[in-house]
């Protein structure tokens, strides 16, 4: 097993062995992520090739392990954790966005069906080897909001020309009345 996190392995096998993978990759080696960023990014005016978003670092930790005393359910514990170019879609303007998806999860064959009561999500395993790098993946994409945005005003350059604009000249219809009651008093 030269790199369980690329090779298609028996996820007994990795259990079986307890692989912990402990890795760092760039965004560049995540080929789905990767197009995500280069799709949303093509309208941009060089974006993609004025920001080195594909050298971003991607960290992994990963454990596998078996889920019962008879070994029969392989599951996984970890986190993926990286940073992506996405577009603001209140300003349209490209940004850094933190991305983090806990991994707990319980392999199974199509049609098993599992009863449990921990935090771990099922995975169908759709053929009888497992990818780690396609859970990282799959992770990964999940965690992309549906609608990226700046998370501060300070940010996000639609937000603080928002804020900066003046406020729109409200005429309140009672503002001299209280005045005019007194003056004729």
């Amino acid at each position: 097993m030269a790199n369980p996190l690329f090779d298609r392995v028996l996820p007994e096998r990795l259990a079986s062995r307890g692989v912990t993978i402990d890795t760092t990759l760039k965004i560049a080696q995540l080929s789905r992520i990767a197009a995500i960023i280069e799709d949303e990014m093509a309208g941009e005016d060089g974006a993609t090739s004025a920001s080195n978003w594909s050298e971003l670092p991607v960290q992994i930790k990963l454990a596998f392990r078996w889920a019962d005393e008879r070994e029969c359910l392989v599951q996984s514990e970890g986190e993926v954790s990286t940073s992506i170019v996405a577009l603001c879609q209140r300003c349209l303007k490209p940004f850094e966005m933190p991305l983090w998806a806990s991994l707990d999860l319980l392999y199974v064959e199509p049609d098993v069906e599992v009863a449990t009561e921990s935090s771990f999500e099922v995975w169908e395993l759709e053929e009888e080897f497992l990818r780690p790098l396609d859970v990282v993946e799959e992770a990964l994409v999940l965690a992309i909001p549906f609608v990226p945005m700046h998370q501060s005003t300070k940010d996000c350059t639609s937000l603080v020309e928002t804020a900066v604009k003046e406020k729109p000249d409200v005429q309140n219809p009672f503002a001299g009345l209280k005045q005019q009651m007194q003056d004729k008093d």
